[in-house]
């Protein structure tokens, strides 16, 4: 009889395990296999049942158990297992989501994960023989593909796997003569399986795979599917002693501790990809832009014969690094740092190429899930073209960076070029390929970069994935949260050293997650050799998220150790203003002046913080030094208003008027903001010009509270409350009259 479900029954029963509820997990499954007459279950029901209860009544009794925890973790194991089975039981009968659909098409098959095993092999032996013949069997071809898919398809949604089944996947995984279409179909089915209902078996087989494979892209996948299993489930995981000893044993190896690096790093890094791209987005590529016509200019310049080839070519480019006219326009544009921090975000694993692809996920090819985590083969059927033109577009520099699902993303797009383009590009192609093969053989004569461009692909495509699936909000994003090192069970006591958090804590705070880094820098500052860089950066951490009281403690901290920081004591002074102490605050920036007298920030800082303090003479003895060696907008709007302060309407008058007819360097920015039109229009109504004030307060666009914060000096230059707030109240009125014209027509 077909009910009501959903999985996130399962996913709370698996919660309540993790925080140890394994008595309420208990009794939320008798009671759910009670309402559903699901009798199946009930024996291994029972028997968890009846052990936790004879646990319990020995340590109510006071018995000594010396093996109480392991019982305990046994069951807490067993219990895991019976929850996702009783999931992929109720999700067969009822079709919420995608995942259930395909629970309900391997059920309805009637085979195991052995039979879709065995019908692979079939096949692929086949295709094997098919591709030494050198004559392509499209019909065989298509049968491989989707024996292939329902293999992904067997282990993503059986509960737990059988010894044998175990045995038969781990040796495919592990063998060197499969191909590695296969290992990696297997390595996706457990990761995202284990994401959704966490089962023993299936992580044991990771680990397996992870252990025994001697290839490096293996172990690469095989690892990192582990660390986000651990992330998602680790106090689960860990329940198995087998499990927590493997874990353990990892710390005397240092291939694991490096590769454990790159992975946490890796994951780190796909995390950080919607700053990457807002960074990319707002400032990058939009700057670049900007420079183009520029740049277009500048190259035709070159005048590059058309038919040139590559090499003399590239040789012109290189030569840009040595021209005068190119290196200083690179410099005075910003180009070079535009350029650089592009080469950074790659050369760290950053996800530059998402926006780019994020738009080529749609096909049909994508709507199988299984597809995501296939390795390229340009001799896919459902790519259509040159095979060999296609493999030598992927495999130019310019594409070093691409994960797998890009890579088919680009090889349909490639198929559609007309066949004429195609042999215009190709020697230029060729020539990029020869260059290309040259360095990455420079790259394996120095180090071994296979694991690490591995890691950093399957991230990517796992990313993807979580975000650009049709159906991805079926799954939980691992790369929703950031899987923080110290948080994995077991790994984070024996290879997650300090030295490591660091770099994560350094990373996270260069970045702008503070909140991430505040942990680990209150933790480094808590220790013995904590000094002035680390109270500095937690004390801006702490800014940042809003806690001025701690933060200023640990930049005072910092500031025994250099009496002299001149961005210190402005920091002080600034966490002083944000805890309403503007006296300290004050403090503070004249000691920084006193280091360095023509800081503009400092003098434009000061002066706002004496204004704030109604103190309008200190505050224009430094603003019209700044007005002398630096005019700007920012000092001349304050000059107009510390003149108003003391009296000096016509002063006032003079300095704002210049800074609304755009007389001032503004810094790119729009000379008049609304508070110019705002503050106009307050000394011209304490002038007693109300008509020319309302003109003012029309202009500037501004909202009610901001056109009323300055009432009390208003109020002190003998304003009328009354007239002020009608007047105020007229405008705001007229505002919303002519918007709603506005949206009429």
């Amino acid at each position: 009889m077909k009910t009501e479900y959903s999985s996130k029954w399962a996913t709370a029963r698996l919660k309540e395990l993790k925080q140890g509820g394994l008595l309420r997990a208990l009794r939320s499954i008798g009671e759910f296999i009670e309402k559903h007459g699901l009798r199946e279950f009930k024996g291994i029901f029972e028997n968890i049942s009846s052990t936790s209860g004879y646990m319990l009544d020995y340590l109510r009794n006071g018995f000594s158990d010396p093996q109480r925890e392991d019982t305990y973790n046994a069951l807490a194991v067993k219990t895991v297992d019976l929850i996702g089975a009783i999931d992929r039981r109720m999700l067969a009968e009822n079709y919420t989501d995608t995942f259930s659909g395909i629970v309900r098409t391997v059920n309805f098959s009637g085979k195991t994960v052995t039979d879709f095993l065995n019908e692979y092999r079939k096949f692929a032996s086949l295709y094997s023989i098919m591709i030494e013949s050198g004559e392509r069997d499209e019909a065989l071809v298509k049968k491989r593909e989707r024996t292939l898919s329902e293999l992904f398809e067997s282990i993503l949604v059986v509960a737990t796997l059988t010894g044998d089944e175990h045995d038969l996947l781990m040796e495919i995984s592990t063998d060197t003569e499969e191909s590695v279409s296969v290992k990696y179909q297997i390595i996706g089915a457990l990761l995202l399986s284990l994401l959704r209902n966490f089962n023993l078996s299936k992580f044991r087989l990771l680990l397996d795979i992870y252990e025994r494979t001697t290839e490096e892209s293996i172990a690469a996948r095989a690892l990192t599917a582990i660390i986000l299993t651990l992330s998602e489930y680790g106090e689960l995981a860990v329940f198995d002693k087998g499990v927590r000893i493997r874990l353990e044993a990892w710390q005397d190896s240092i291939v694991n501790y490096s590769r454990l690096r790159e992975v946490e790093m890796a994951i780190i890094s796909g995390f950080d990809t919607p700053r990457i791209m807002r960074t990319l987005n707002k400032t990058v590529i939009p700057d670049m832009l900007k420079m183009q016509p520029q740049i277009k200019s500048m190259l035709d310049e070159m005048n590059l014969d058309a038919g040139l080839s590559p090499d003399d070519i590239m040789e012109s480019m290189e030569s840009l690094g040595y021209n005068p006219k190119w290196e200083k326009f690179m410099a005075e544009s910003g180009l070079d740092k535009k350029m650089q921090e592009m080469s950074e975000m790659l050369e760290s694993g950053g996800d530059v190429m998402y926006a780019t692809f994020s738009r080529m996920k749609t096909g049909a090819f994508f709507r199988d899930i299984s597809h995501w985590f296939l390795p390229f083969e340009a001799d896919r059927s459902e790519i259509k073209g040159d095979v060999s033109f296609i493999n030598s577009m992927l495999e130019t520099n310019a594409n070093r960076y691409l994960c797998d699902s890009d890579k088919y993303s680009m090889a349909f797009s490639i198929s559609s070029i007309p066949a004429g383009m195609m042999g215009s590009m190709r020697a230029q192609i060729d020539e990029m390929v020869k260059m290309n093969r040259e360095e990455q053989e420079n790259d394996l004569r120095s180090h071994s970069p296979l694991f690490t461009t591995e890691v950093h692909a399957f991230v990517k495509d796992l990313y993807r994935f979580f975000t650009l699936y049709h159906a991805h909000k079926n799954y939980s994003n691992p790369f929703k949260n950031p899987v923080l090192p110290d948080r994995l069970p077991v790994l984070s006591e024996s290879l997650f050293d300090s030295e490591f958090k660091e770099m994560v804590c350094e990373y996270f705070f260069k970045n702008g997650y503070y909140s991430i880094a505040l942990p680990y820098l209150e933790s480094l500052a808590a220790g013995p050799d904590a000094g002035y860089v680390i109270y500095q950066k937690a004390g801006y951490a702490l800014q940042n998220v809003g806690e001025y009281r701690k933060a200023l403690d640990y930049y005072l901290r910092a500031s025994f150790f250099d009496e002299q920081e001149v961005w210190l004591k402005t920091a002080i002074g600034n966490v002083y203003l944000k805890l309403g102490e503007p006296e300290n605050a004050v403090r503070a920036f004249e000691d920084a002046l006193s280091t360095d007298d023509e800081n503009v920030h400092l003098l434009l800082k000061i002066s706002q913080t004496y204004i704030l303090l109604e103190k309008p003479e200190l505050a224009l003895t430094h603003l019209y030094k700044l007005d002398y060696i630096h005019p700007i907008a920012k000092a001349a709007r304050e000059i107009a208003w510390g003149e108003f302060m003391r009296n000096d309407s016509g002063k006032a008058k003079e300095y704002l008027g210049k800074v609304i007819e755009g007389k001032y360097d503004s810094g790119g920015k729009r000379a008049s903001q609304p508070c110019d039109y705002v503050r106009m229009g307050h000394i011209l109504l304490s002038e007693g010009n109300p008509a020319e004030a309302v003109k003012h307060y029309s202009l500037a666009a501004a909202d009610e509270k901001e056109m009323r914060k300055d009432w009390p000096l208003l109020k002190k230059k003998g304003v009328s409350e009354v007239d002020f707030d009608l007047l105020i109240e007229s405008v705001v009125l007229d505002r919303e009259k002519e918007a709603g014209i506005e949206k009429s027509k």
